[in-house]
């Protein structure tokens, strides 16, 4: 009888600590499936924006949408108001990010020249001994063809840039 009371605690130690590490790796997994989910929202609402970046509407509408999948994570994860503002802050950021991206978009046929081999100036390379090549010269331009006129946008002053698209 003894026997059997101490094999039942012991028994009943181990199954409800295997109960509980079961419980914290549901928990973790839970946490990391809600952050991966959150992030991919995210990442639809950046490219929904970044699609709809000439309708100021539609992108009111985004930004709306971003900001309340921000507080609904951020309330179900016990955010304090300074965290949930600095994350509005970000998204607001990659969001406006890719709407200028959008804007003033790169040729798709300009491809950056291949990386040199950078030397302090005035050094030389030898090609197996034949002639040599300076590295003093700078990085070739390319060709007139694929640059693009340069539109100046005043980052510092994003209030005036966002009031455009309200």
């Amino acid at each position: 009888m003894l026997q059997q009371k101490a094999f039942d605690e012991a028994s009943t130690r181990r199954v409800e600590a295997d109960l509980d590490g079961m419980a914290r790796y549901a928990a973790a997994q839970t946490k990391a499936w809600e952050w991966n989910t959150h992030t991919a929202v995210m990442a639809d609402i950046v490219n929904e924006a970044e699609a709809n970046y000439n309708n100021p509407q539609r992108l009111q509408n985004v930004r709306d949408r971003m900001d309340a999948e921000t507080a609904d994570y951020g309330s179900k994860h016990g955010w304090s108001g300074d965290v949930f503002r600095y994350q509005l802050g970000q998204n607001n950021d990659k969001l406006w990010s890719a709407v200028i991206k959008r804007q003033a978009p790169i040729p798709a046929a300009y491809s950056p020249p291949p990386r040199q081999a950078v030397l302090p100036r005035g050094k030389r390379v030898h090609d197996g001994g034949k002639t040599p090549v300076s590295t003093t010269t700078s990085m070739p331009i390319p060709p007139l063809a694929f640059q693009m006129p340069v539109t100046r946008i005043n980052f510092g002053d994003m209030a005036s840039f966002r009031r455009l698209w309200m």
